[in-house]
Parts: structure tokens; sequence; C-alpha cells
């Protein structure tokens, strides 16, 4: 009975940690989580000199979608879409509920062009799938390469502006500098949402 006792005692202590680590609704990591892998990852990365890239998503028009059918497909929204970003990314990414509807995706051992082609992976699937009740979404994504290793805040700071400007200049699409550039000039100028 002692044995079934720490048996039982591990798996409860197991769950407690997936708890703190992951979003409920979407089992996907939690912005605390992504402070710690952050910090990992970028410590890795100086070591070994790869790059990291970055992508951070917004469910377009997500709030209407509550406004119109109520939170509870709202939430089926986000396990659907959470479901979409796991079956793109490899087992060596780490996807995080970001807030709200937004998601950030960090991708060790991947240049800005590798981080766009995972981005337009997930913008097209979105755009594709059935969604239960409301059907059809869209996404829209900023994407950056990670190269503040001293605080790569300022990247994902990066990454959130060229959302932006997706979002500003029509959605369903992914924006990273070189694109950004080609829309509204200088993008270091655009203003934080």
């Amino acid at each position: 009975s002692l044995k079934l006792l720490f048996i039982l005692n591990k798996i409860s202590l197991e769950n407690i940690s997936s708890v703190a680590l992951k979003d409920p609704l979407t089992g996907l990591f939690n912005r605390h989580t992504l402070d710690i892998l952050l910090t990992k990852e970028i410590s890795k990365a100086k070591r070994y000199g790869y790059k990291i890239s970055l992508i951070i998503m917004d469910l377009d028009n997500f709030k209407k979608v509550n406004d119109t059918y109520g939170h509870l497909v709202g939430d089926k929204v986000l396990f659907h879409f959470a479901k979409i970003v796991k079956s793109v990314v490899r087992d060596s990414d780490y996807s995080f509920r970001y807030g709200g509807e937004e998601f950030l995706i960090l991708l060790p051992h991947t240049d800005l062009e590798g981080a766009k082609v995972v981005g337009e992976r997930i913008r097209e699937k979105v755009a594709n799938y059935i969604f239960p009740t409301v059907e059809k979404m869209t996404v829209s994504c900023g994407i950056a390469e990670v190269k503040n290793f001293d605080n790569p805040y300022l990247d994902i700071e990066k990454a959130d502006k060229y959302l932006y400007i997706a979002k500003r200049t029509g959605k369903n699409k992914c924006i990273c500098e070189d694109k950004a550039v080609d829309l509204v000039g200088d993008s270091s100028n655009v203003a934080r949402r």
C-alpha cells in the first residue's frame, strides 16, 4: 500500500506540473512557460550558434465569434486552432497560448525563411479548416528571427509589430521584416497596438 501511495502521489505531482505549465483549454504551453523555455533555448543557441525564430499569431475577428456565438463556441475555435498548430510544428518547436486569441511559436534551429514556411502552412490550414459552428476563420502572423540574444523580448515585440501590420493591411497574412517594409515603409515607426 505504501508503493501505491507513492505512485498516486507521483501521478498527482505530474498533473500539477502539467497544469502549471500548460494552458488547460488548448494544451499549449502558457506564457509563464515561455519565459523558462525562451531562456533555455537562447542559452543553447548562443552556445551552439544556431538560429531561432518566432511567430506571433492572432485569430482574425475572434471577438465577433464570442459576441455572436458565445464563449463556449469561442473556446472550441481556440481548441481546434491549437490542434492545427500542433499538426504543423515539429516536436522540437514550442507552441504557447500567449493571451486570449494570441499565440506564439518558438522555432529553434530555424531561420527567418523557415519560420515563414511554418507561418504560411498554419495560415493556409486555418483558412481551409471547417471550424465547429463558425466554419471559417483566418489568422494573421508576425514573424521575426531572434537577433537580440541578450533581450529576445525585443524580437517578440518586433514580431508583434509585424502582426499589427498584417491586421491593418487586410488580415489573413504573414508579415515579417521584408514584407513590412514593402507595406508601410520603415516598420520601426509602426505603433504598438
